[in-house]
C-alpha cells in the first residue's frame, strides 16, 4: 500500500495521477501546461463530478528557469492528514517536465504528530525510491489534460498515466486512498 501511496503522491506533483486514460490526445510540451494553468491554476486529479471533488490537488508556478508545482493529498485518518508538498522541475529538450526526488517538500496537517510525520516521510520516501521522474503531456479533444509520467528513459511508472481537470477555483479534496 505505501508503495501505490508513494507513486500517487509523487504522480499529482507532474499534474496527477491515480486512473487510467483512454487515450492521450495531441501532445503538447510543458510550456503550453503552464499557459493553460495560468489561465486555471487548480489541477484535479481524481475529479468525481458527481460529488465536485479531487483525489489530489496541484498547482504550477514558473520560477525562473525551473517550474514549482505543490500538490495537496488527504490521508484516510479521524480527522483526515492532509499532506502539501512540492518541487521543483525542468523542461528537457522534448518538452517532458523532469523533477529531482532528492529535494521534495512536505508538510502534513491534522491527525495526530505521529500519523503526520509518518505521512512527511511516506510522501518524501516515495520521491526518494524514484530519483526522477518525468511528465509528457497531451491535450485530449474534450480540453481535457492526460499525463503519462515516466522513468529518464521514458518507460511508465506504475500508475503513472491520468486525466487533468484544470478549474479556475480548488475543488474540495476527498481521501486519495
Amino acid at each position: 500500500m505505501f508503495m501505490r501511496i508513494g507513486i500517487t503522491l509523487a504522480c499529482l506533483l507532474l499534474a496527477g495521477c491515480d486512473g487510467t486514460a483512454d487515450g492521450k490526445g495531441t501532445r503538447i510540451d510543458g510550456y503550453e501546461l503552464i499557459r493553460i494553468a495560468r489561465q486555471t491554476p487548480y489541477g484535479c486529479s481524481g475529479y468525481d463530478p458527481v460529488s465536485d471533488t479531487c483525489s489530489s490537488l496541484s498547482t504550477m508556478t514558473p520560477e525562473g528557469a525551473t517550474f514549482y508545482s505543490q500538490g495537496k493529498v488527504l490521508f484516510p485518518a479521524d480527522p483526515p492528514i492532509e499532506v502539501t508538498g512540492g518541487m521543483r522541475f525542468i523542461m528537457t529538450a522534448d518538452g517532458r517536465l523532469c523533477g529531482y526526488g532528492d529535494k521534495p517538500r512536505a508538510r502534513a496537517t491534522g491527525g495526530t504528530a505521529d500519523q503526520r510525520k509518518a505521512a512527511e516521510a511516506v510522501f518524501k520516501g516515495s520521491f526518494e525510491a524514484f530519483r526522477l521522474l518525468c511528465s509528457t503531456f497531451y491535450e485530449r479533444d474534450d480540453g481535457q489534460i492526460y499525463s503519462l509520467m515516466t522513468d529518464p528513459d521514458g518507460r511508465s511508472v506504475p500508475i503513472g498515466e491520468e486525466i487533468v481537470y484544470f478549474f479556475d477555483r480548488p475543488k474540495t479534496l476527498r481521501p486519495a486512498f
